[in-house]
């Protein structure tokens, strides 16, 4: 084949109608047929064309390349028409020759470097597209193309021999470099080839990069315009708005905001397809987030730590005095995969955590629990070497976060302990009311909340058997504290839940009490509570990387329990506690404001509704809301304002899941 018939074998009728439209190719392959387009000239590397009286010149770069007289905008259909009448060509001239070998993607992904990649897409565009490429993908492999789906995202052809400006989709072209450079990382995470570091240490930003008040007061307006119209026609333009400022030169400089904008926006393109993956309360809580923070932004001596970070920095920590807790197993949607060794900082109090871990499509023979067992971390040592004993660790360090670097001159000394970590320093906790004081205090509110998990240690004073909530596909593992009140410890149907259901049944069958190793996570009800670890019978167990049986008997764990209790039926003693009048009244107001961004597009708003709520919290000793929710009919701005005031006070008093118990 020539150096044109190689270039212009990958633009088949799907690739031309990703770049014009199915129409615009049918009229083409019509004038191929009618004889309106005939070969004037052709070369081993370029040809002319005659297509409906329009000369293209077009060579092996395809016809987003090709020149036409017409000089319309786009690909227009007589560049279409010159690579039908070339390909048929080429297709008779080769009709005799052996069928050629299929596509191979991993060769034509070889041909994409990341450092090419990176310097072609840009620092902005770059930094979007890792995270962009973390979000769940389809792959279709084709004859002379790959195809990835990002997200929902339209659809991406990685075009065999055209380069990186050859990557063809109907994303517009703010978009198109970000999507692009994510989907090539998403087709080599999906075929096993290296991606770059998931724990890549990139500086934050320098706080010489002034804020350009020009661009918050652009993100301002986008942000208002979404309150008229996200949650209802959700056009196509706000979306590319939103992106295009997400990944724009003053965002780099702005990598938090950049992050909820480009969230922002896959919100919209969700609303706007009517998919059911849609969330209005994440929408409304990234809407109100960003314009808090574009306020704050704003302010003449603003708080450095809120411009965010690309990616994680680890600052160097004296001698760490640690105790190994506990370690989990873990699996994100997107295929993330690894173990995290859990350590409490006896000095600082605080947890830190360490992990093992592997990106989606990043070595397909790694094990989480292999490497719990054998992954050597500071000083050769193992997690489980280190899980369950006090030790002290230096030359480390520590992100804000909370996470441990591994560098080659960490030193640990020496390795001590039997495995009890009260009696190693850490605190434990046998009141809920103090538990709930303390996640309070390190979660924090408003653009300065924790948004990593915590930890806790808990010495409840007995346990019940655990029950299957049929609703929320949760196993409930209830706990007792000393002043005889319950929480709901919740474990999400899955590979870890397989591990630990038999551990938890087993321990509460036997009416187990000891020290307790819990991870606490905020969410939009308050905070979800998932045991780790615990001790058990003089040893410390890791409820989610020690085995109960077998693999048949753990993947049975879950039937058994539900037929024995019945599917629902295990937790009938016991109900969730119903919410406190001041949460009930904000619930409402956050749902009024939803309703009012899903029904007005825009219009005015009768304030009567918003009155009586306001008038509600007032009542309920909350002014500073009552004040703002009342505002909410006089526009957007005063509308996100209200909806930032219930996020913030929403997040001030932790809930944690208390359930009662029938008398």
């Amino acid at each position: 084949m020539s150096a044109l018939d190689e270039g212009l074998a990958a633009f088949d009728e799907a690739a031309l109608a990703t770049l014009a439209n199915v129409g615009l190719v049918r009229r083409a392959a019509r004038d191929v047929v009618e004889g309106k387009a005939r070969l004037i000239e052709r070369k081993a590397s370029a040809a002319v064309v005659e297509a409906d009286g329009q000369r293209v010149d077009i060579d092996a770069g395809g016809p987003q390349k090709a020149l036409c007289s017409c000089k319309a905008p786009g690909v227009c259909r007589h560049r279409i028409a010159a690579v039908l009448l070339l390909r048929q060509t080429e297709e008779v001239e080769q009709a005799d020759t052996p069928e050629r070998s299929a596509l191979d993607p991993i060769a034509l992904l070889d041909t994409f470097p990341l450092s090419a990649i990176e310097r072609w897409a840009g620092k902005a565009a770059w930094r979007a597209a890792l995270e962009m490429a973390e979000a769940s993908a389809g792959i279709d492999i084709e004859d002379k193309a790959i195809v990835v789906r990002v997200d929902e995202a339209e659809p991406v052809r990685i075009l065999q021999g055209q380069g990186l400006d050859g990557i063809v989709s109907k994303t517009p072209a703010a978009r198109r470099k970000p999507l692009h450079a994510a989907a090539l990382l998403a087709a080599r995470r999906h075929f096993g080839i290296a991606l770059p570091e998931p724990h890549i240490e990139i500086a934050a930003v320098e706080p010489d990069n002034g804020i350009d008040p020009a661009f918050l007061a652009a993100v301002a307006s986008a942000l208002e315009e979404c309150v008229a119209f996200a949650f209802t026609l959700a056009p196509a333009p706000l979306e590319e708005q939103l992106f295009t400022l997400s990944v724009s030169s003053r965002a780099d400089a702005l990598p938090r905001l950049g992050r909820l904008l480009r969230t922002l926006a896959a919100q919209v393109r969700l609303k706007r397809r009517r998919a059911f993956t849609f969330d209005p309360d994440l929408c409304l809580e990234t809407l109100a987030t960003a314009s808090a923070l574009v306020r704050a932004l704003g302010r003449s001596d603003p708080d450095e730590t809120l411009r965010g970070v690309h990616r994680q920095t680890y600052p160097s920590a004296g001698p760490l005095r640690l105790v190994g807790c506990g370690a989990e197993r873990w699996r994100t949607e997107a295929g993330a995969r690894g173990v995290t060794g859990i350590f409490y900082d006896v000095a600082a109090d605080r947890w830190l955590t360490y992990a093992h871990a592997r990106a989606p499509g990043q070595d397909p023979l790694f094990d989480a629990g292999q490497a719990y067992r054998g992954a050597a971390l500071w000083s050769g040592a193992t997690l489980e070497a280190l899980v369950g004993a006090a030790f002290s660790l230096e030359g480390v360090g520590v992100s804000r976060d909370g996470r441990v670097s591994n560098p080659q001159g960490a030193r640990v000394s020496p390795i001590s302990g039997d495995g009890d970590p009260i009696r190693s320093g850490v605190p434990a906790i046998g009141e809920w009311a103090t538990l709930e004081d303390r996640l309070t205090e390190r979660f924090g509110f408003g653009l300065s909340a924790r948004t990593a998990p915590d930890f806790a240690l808990l010495v409840p004073r007995r346990c019940a058997m655990p029950y299957f909530d049929d609703l929320a596909q949760e196993l409930i593992w209830p706990i007792e504290d000393e002043a005889g009140r319950w929480l709901a410890l919740t474990l999400t149907h899955g590979e870890t839940l397989d591990h630990a259901i038999g551990h938890v049944e087993a321990v509460a069958r036997r009416g187990w009490r000891g020290p307790l190793l819990v991870r606490a996570d905020r969410v939009a009800r308050g905070i979800d509570l998932t045991p780790i670890a615990l001790r058990d019978e003089e040893r410390w167990l890791n409820l989610t990387l020690e085995r109960s049986g077998t693999k048949a008997q753990e993947s049975g764990w879950l039937q058994r329990l539900t037929a024995r209790l019945g599917a629902g039926r295990g937790g009938a003693d016991f109900h969730r506690a119903p919410p406190d009048p001041t949460r009930r009244a904000m619930a409402s107001a956050w749902q009024a404001l939803i309703d009012r961004a899903e029904t007005t597009s825009g219009k005015a708003v009768p304030a009567t509704g918003f009155d009586r709520l306001a008038a509600e919290l007032d009542r309920l000793g909350r002014p500073a809301i009552a004040e703002r929710l009342a505002r909410v009919p006089d526009g957007p701005a005063p509308f996100l304002v209200a909806a930032y005031a219930l996020i913030a006070a929403r997040s001030q008093a932790i809930v944690l899941p208390r359930i009662s118990r029938a008398r």
